[in-house]
């Protein structure tokens, strides 16, 4: 929600998507009670298999995709709650109901100035200690569901190096860490500057695709353009950390540091050369110690890949999303289907000793 992050996104993809504020007033003071940020983006469903029937009856084919048009509160480029910051002077509950007046608000103005028809409006993503408060969403006719897990790893205050964090696991995810570091060997991270994005900027967005491509839906397409102008404003905040074998870009990390957490963002990863070189697992491993470097109290992993992120001690907060169709008639037919949905089961791993999570 800062300022330098709003106007890089905005910069970097004006073109594909259309953003909207709803700032909210105290009638006596006139001091912000409450500030909402909305992105209007294009869901796509691009995947080899027949679209859900509650995706081909909600969207429209285009490019031989069914596409449809989300008012999103939030960044669909971060996962987690991104969608409003609120007045210490309001609790979560009445923030919720002015966020949810806000969305609206939102959708008004973006129709007066576009043709794009609005089929969805979504508050993305929470988690437990705030869905409490968000009932108020559903009274206004939104539906909940869950997504996949939210993978977030705790810093231990006595972890001041890589070495130290080894020194907590068990000695079986030891050997597997130290089999990443050996298939990783002859790679080089480095974290690049604003210039560095942009020279390699056509490998980069290459990277990236071969990740998106393994996904049946696309929620927003970052590109290297966009990496350059997050490094442009938001300096040593944003950290963009690429992997290179013999000078050839084979992968990359994105993360940030927002206050005292890291949060992981995109990857782009050559599979070509993962399996070989483990590209993947040793960027995972890059994260924990960018954190630690940086003396962050918690590593955000975000989403996907719960399985291999929890084998190096993260854990899995559940969160909830909330939509709700323009149309009453499909809005019934959407809420059916997003009942059903659930997240992706995994068995949750324990690489640590005893003893960390007695302390935690």
């Amino acid at each position: 929600m800062s300022i330098a992050y709003l106007t890089a996104i905005e910069q970097g993809f004006s073109k594909e998507l259309d953003f909207c504020y709803v700032i909210v007033l105290d009638t006596l003071t006139s001091k912000p009670l409450l500030i909402a940020s909305f992105q209007l983006v294009p869901f796509v469903f691009k995947g080899d298999s027949q679209p859900p029937k509650i995706v081909r009856h909600c969207s429209q084919k285009s490019d031989g995709f069914f596409m449809l048009n989300m008012l999103v509160c939030g960044s669909v480029f971060m996962a987690g709650e991104h969608g409003f910051i609120k007045s210490n002077t309001i609790n979560n509950k009445t923030a919720f109901s002015l966020a949810e007046k806000a969305m609206s608000k939102a959708h008004k103005a973006l129709r007066k100035g576009i043709s794009k028809k609005i089929s969805v409006q979504l508050f993305k993503e929470y988690v437990p200690q705030t869905i409490s408060s968000s009932s108020y969403l559903l009274q206004k006719g939104y539906q909940d569901f869950e997504i996949d897990m939210y993978m977030s790893l705790p810093i231990a205050p006595s972890w001041n190096s890589i070495e130290a964090y080894f020194d907590t696991c068990k000695a079986k995810f030891r050997t597997k860490a130290k089999s990443v570091f050996t298939k990783a060997a002859t790679l080089c991270i480095t974290s690049f500057t604003e210039t560095e994005i942009l020279a390699r900027q056509q490998k980069i967005d290459n990277l990236f695709l071969q990740v998106l491509g393994k996904s049946e839906y696309q929620f927003g397409v970052m590109n290297a353009v966009g990496f350059a102008l997050l490094k442009r404003h938001l300096g040593s905040q944003f950290i963009f950390r690429a992997v290179l074998l013999e000078d050839k870009l084979v992968g990359f990390s994105t993360s940030f540091i927002n206050q005292t957490a890291l949060e992981a963002n995109f990857v782009g990863i050559d599979y070509d050369q993962n399996i070989k070189y483990a590209i993947y697992q040793r960027l995972l491993y890059d994260y924990v110690s960018l954190a630690i470097d940086n003396s962050l109290e918690v590593l955000n992993y975000g989403r996907t890949s719960e399985l291999i992120k929890s084998s190096l001690g993260a854990v899995a907060i559940p969160m909830k999303l909330y939509a709700k169709h323009t149309s009453k008639i499909t809005h019934l037919l959407m809420c059916s289907t997003l009942k059903k949905v659930s997240p992706t089961p995994f068995e949750l791993r324990k690489p640590f000793k005893a003893v960390y999570y007695k302390n935690q």
